[in-house]
């Protein structure tokens, strides 16, 4: 079994959030602020330093924005014939 320090990987760098932003698949719901993931996808370098910036912050600390514990969740009536 694996140990807490096996367990521990290196802070992400700027090419794995690259790889997680493109990996992404189009046409999803935006997020609560209205953001589409193409907009990220398309954003170039600038906006990955940015998002490296805040993921290498939440590493450090361990913590996550308040922000990001809220959902909208909208239920959406399928009937049955269609």
């Amino acid at each position: 079994m694996d140990t807490v320090e096996e367990l521990e990987e290196e802070l992400p760098d700027i090419m794995d959030i690259e790889m997680a932003v493109q990996s992404v698949n189009n046409n999803k719901s935006p997020d609560i602020e209205n953001i589409h993931m193409e907009l990220y996808k398309k954003g170039g370098g600038l906006l990955l330093n940015k998002i490296h910036s805040v993921i290498k912050g939440i590493w450090m600390e361990e913590t996550m924005p308040m922000d990001w514990t809220k959902n909208i969740i909208v239920p959406i009536y399928k009937n049955r014939g269609d």
